[in-house]
């Protein structure tokens, strides 16, 4: 059986809050969590590797829109949609760079 994780230890492993750990999961970037039998949320593995990807996602400054589109598409296993919007993504940071290289 896969370890589980507490929000707590969630929190910390990727330096998320908890609201914005909760905020994650109501717009369906994480998918539903279950919840102990004392009500606590209880985190998979593939829930934090998902997080910590998250945020490096979000430290290029990718919109959380532009996430979603990937994650949904991940989730449907339609893996040359997740390649194009990493792509397009990779071409904005790359014409961003020339500009700031122009300065």
């Amino acid at each position: 059986m896969e370890p589980t994780f507490s929000i707590a230890e969630i929190s910390k492993s990727t330096g998320l809050s908890y609201d914005t750990i909760r905020y994650y999961e109501k717009i369906g970037l994480l998918p539903p969590v279950s919840r102990k039998e004392n009500g606590q949320l209880e985190y998979e593995k593939s829930d934090l590797d998902r997080l910590i990807f998250i945020t490096h996602l979000k430290k290029t400054n990718m919109p959380l829109k532009e996430i979603e589109r990937y994650m949904t598409w991940a989730s449907d296993q339609n893996y040359v949609s997740c390649y194009n919007v990493l792509y397009e993504h990779k071409l904005k940071i790359e014409t961003q760079m020339r500009k700031y290289k122009r300065l």
